[in-house]
């Protein structure tokens, strides 16, 4: 068993907090696989997953001369792999889904004998509840629910919690939930129109008989008639009817009638503010290029900036030893040349090869290009050079064999007199 039980906890005075995630639909009737089943939030979840999953996470050590990438320490090793042929993106992608479809995710830290972990197993979050003990402020456990119905308590130390924007600092608040109905405006929208597209025929109305059917003669009739013009496959037969039957056409409800396009775009709009995504990184083209390439910014920056920092501060206090936390932290290192257009990023790293930010060699890597002999050195103009490099090429050094004459005739002077001063010390001595 992967989950170690710790010491019994005392029951008294504990209260379970409020799920508030994935399966509220016990007071909230609105399936919590909704969204999913909806084009704009599955996009939005989607772009959340995969934002962050691409995202490099390294682990950098901190000293005065400043802070460094470490490449292959244990927890690096247990990032790229965090469980058995889970890869780190894997890993990632699940935990995101989760918090950001549900409000909570949740990954079980496996340690060996010496508390190093060594394995993360992630665990979807209906299967987790949060204790609360009122006896000691903001102390709390995680209940663990298994397969079998055996529950087991993990603390807080072991265990990873991605959680939303949260009211009480425990539970992370689930989209679902909180924005139900704007999901189910949705939801209902997509359902309207695929029923329209399913029961509509060429001819709307209602067929009239002067004779008084009986129920089963109705159902006939209807049967037989939605079965032969119903549906958009069949629009366009003719129709022909018997029995002294007639047809009475009326004007059916179309989606114009109910303004169903501006009603879908209307609620997408909603479902991206909800999410933090502009319009444009789901494909909307009326922006125009200069206004994307700024929303692309503003999506990494009020976005997936506090994101970031959220996961990397859990997982550096969850994973890194406490008494090398304030000389360690694990962080991402997003790509900004990635979002910029070719000229931009072009132009980019010519000013950070010019300026000695990067090497050739570095800039060459960017393109996918092999590295060049020599091209790992920095290289600066020299009208930007450092001054201590300025002086060394630009200032001539004084040649000691051609000194001015009168610089020598008053050394030699200062000599004469230093050699007079010793003469008359030793006489005065004798």
């Amino acid at each position: 068993m992967w989950f170690m039980k710790k010491k019994q906890v005392e029951e008294r005075g504990i209260v379970a907090a409020p799920a508030g995630g994935f399966y509220d639909i016990l007071v909230n009737p609105f399936s919590a696989k909704e969204p999913l089943r909806i084009a704009t939030a599955y996009a939005c979840i989607r772009l959340l997953a995969n934002s962050v999953s691409q995202t490099p996470l390294k682990d950098f050590l901190y000293s005065a001369d400043g802070k460094k990438a470490q490449d292959s320490t244990q927890l690096t090793t247990l990032l790229r792999n965090p469980a058995p042929n889970v890869t780190y993106n894997s890993f990632m992608s699940t935990m995101l889904t989760s918090m950001v479809g549900h409000g909570n995710a949740y990954a079980y830290i496996v340690r060996d004998t010496y508390n190093t972990p060594k394995e993360l197993l992630f665990i979807p979050d209906n299967r987790v509840s949060i204790q609360l003990m009122r006896q000691i402020s903001n102390t709390h456990y995680y209940t663990v629910t298994l397969n079998d119905d055996t529950q087991l308590t993990v603390y807080p130390e072991d265990m990873i919690h991605f959680k939303n924007i949260t009211i009480d600092g425990f539970t992370g608040l689930s989209p679902v939930y909180y924005h139900s109905l704007t999901i189910q405006v949705g939801a209902k929208a997509t359902e309207y129109m695929n029923n329209f597209i399913e029961n509509s025929a060429a001819i709307s109305g209602v067929i009239e008989s002067e004779a008084r059917l009986k129920p089963d003669a109705i159902k006939a009739i209807r049967d037989s008639f939605g079965g032969t013009y119903g549906g958009a496959a069949k629009a366009g037969k003719t129709a022909v009817l018997g029995d002294g039957l007639k047809f009475k056409q009326i004007t059916p409800v179309s989606p114009l009638d109910v303004d169903y396009i501006n009603t879908r775009k209307l609620n997408d709009n909603d479902i991206m503010r909800i999410y933090g995504v502009p319009p444009p990184m789901l494909g909307d083209i009326s922006s125009t290029y200069a206004n994307t390439e700024q929303l692309a910014l503003i999506y990494q920056r009020f976005t997936l900036n506090p994101m970031f920092e959220a996961i990397q501060q859990e997982l550096s206090l969850k994973l890194i030893p406490t008494r090398n936390q304030s000389t360690r932290k694990l962080e991402f290192v997003p790509n900004l040349l990635k979002m910029a257009t070719a000229r931009d990023k072009a132009e980019t790293l010519a000013i950070l090869k010019r300026e000695g930010v990067m090497t050739p060699n570095e800039v060459r890597e960017e393109y996918g290009y092999s590295k060049n002999v020599g091209g790992d050195e920095i290289t600066l103009p020299l009208n930007i050079a450092n001054e201590k490099l300025h002086k060394e090429v630009l200032t001539p050094k004084e040649d000691t064999q051609t000194q001015p004459a009168q610089s020598l005739s008053k050394e030699n002077s200062d000599l004469r007199a230093e050699l007079g001063r010793i003469k008359k010390q030793i006489r005065n001595s004798k």
